[in-house]
Formats: C-alpha cells, structure tokens, sequence
C-alpha cells in the first residue's frame, strides 16, 4: 500500500528536526511514483533559510539534495520517471573525503552520477524549522509534490551501496543498527512508526490509501 499525495495540500510531518542536528551521516529512502513532475516541489527534509537538509526537484524530474543556505548540494537530472514506480536512497556521509563520498543517490539499488555544486558538509547545520515534512517543501509555502510514496525508512547512519540494495523490496527494515524511522504509509493516515521510536507522523489534508510498489514482508535481517 502508499499514501496518494495531491500536489496542492497533502503531506505528512515529524517532529524530530533535533536528531538531524550536527549529524554526520543519514540515510533517507522511499518508493515514489510521481503523477505530475513539478519545478521546486519538496519530497523530504527540514531546510529552511538558517540550515537544515532537503529532498526536491530542482527542475522537472530532477532529484536535488541541498544542505545549509542552498548554495551546497547534489543532483541527478531526469531521475523521476512520471507513471512509474522507483525507489530512491540518498546517503549523506560527512566523513567522507570528497563530494562523490559524502553523498550518493540510488535508484533501485543503483547508485547514479551526481553533479555537484559547492562543497557537501561534514554535518548537517541547525535550523529553526519545526519538523520535516514529507511530500512537502519545507521552505517555500505551497510546494507540495504530486504522487504517491511508500516504505519511507531513515537511518542516523550512512548504508553502504550493498545495504541499500537489500532494502528495495523489503518491507521490513533489514539493517536496524541506526534505524531512526519506518513508516511504510500503510494504514491510512495514520502514518505509524514501525521501528519502536515512536515517531508517528501527523497528516496534512487527507492523502488517500492506494497500491503500492513490489516489496515483500520477509524478516529483517540485522546487518552491524
């Protein structure tokens, strides 16, 4: 199952903007299927104009992960294949040495070539936004992205290109080591937490249930 996002006013929030703070690594992923591509729409993040981190095309079908005041950050062009199921991972690494190791973005399980303007941090700044929000721009009022998401799963940690693979089409987190979230949207809008964080996301508007994308339900497997 996934939640169906309108583009005009559904989204979902999390309150836990404090955990992003100063980290030096984090693992955002999902499965998207975008009904409509649209200029500057918001998938995920906290980003406001004092810092923070955020998900969003940049341009049509183009996946951007921005950091700090805007001005630092990497994309990958015509990634959002509209009417198609995908799943995408983005890995921040601050320990890592260059661009190319700080951050990495996936589609199915696929690592892709990531232009880059500006230098990544090794952490990600403060801000002053509340929340992040899912399915919705965090800094600009009335950004709000057109399609459906599922199995959303965060990590204060940065997967490896083997670990991400492993979570395409499982519905269960395999790595829990570092797990901060798992929401896989699929009980209404209710958008429970799954990994025992209590992170329970609060809708905006009312997105409505549909199918989702092929995963299955087997066990997690614990990866250290």
């Amino acid at each position: 199952m996934a939640l169906d996002f309108d583009g005009v006013d559904d989204a979902v929030s999390f309150g836990y903007t404090a955990d992003l703070v100063s980290a030096a690594a984090l693992t955002v992923m999902m499965w998207i299927f975008p009904t409509t591509n649209d200029i500057a729409s918001g998938w995920w993040g906290n980003r406001d104009a004092d810092g923070g981190i955020m998900i969003y095309e940049e341009s049509a079908a183009t996946f951007t992960v921005t950091f700090d005041d805007n001005s630092n950050f990497g994309g990958v062009a015509s990634l959002l294949t509209t009417g198609a199921w995908g799943h995408y991972a983005f890995v921040f690494n601050g320990g890592g040495s260059l661009n190319a190791d700080r951050l990495k973005i996936y589609k199915d399980g696929t690592a892709q070539t990531v232009a880059f303007t500006g230098t990544i941090p090794a952490t990600i700044s403060a801000n002053a936004a509340t929340t992040v929000q899912l399915a919705r721009r965090p800094d600009i009022a009335g950004e709000f992205s057109d399609g459906n998401i599922a199995h959303h799963k965060v990590w204060l940690a940065a997967l490896s290109a083997a670990e991400v693979a492993q979570e395409v089409h499982s519905r269960r987190p395999h790595r829990t080591a570092g797990l901060h979230g798992w929401w896989p949207l699929d009980d209404g809008t209710d958008t429970k937490d799954y990994s025992g964080n209590g992170r329970d996301g609060t809708v905006a508007s009312a997105p409505a249930q549909v199918s989702g994308p092929p995963v299955s339900y087997g066990a997690p497997v614990l990866v250290y």
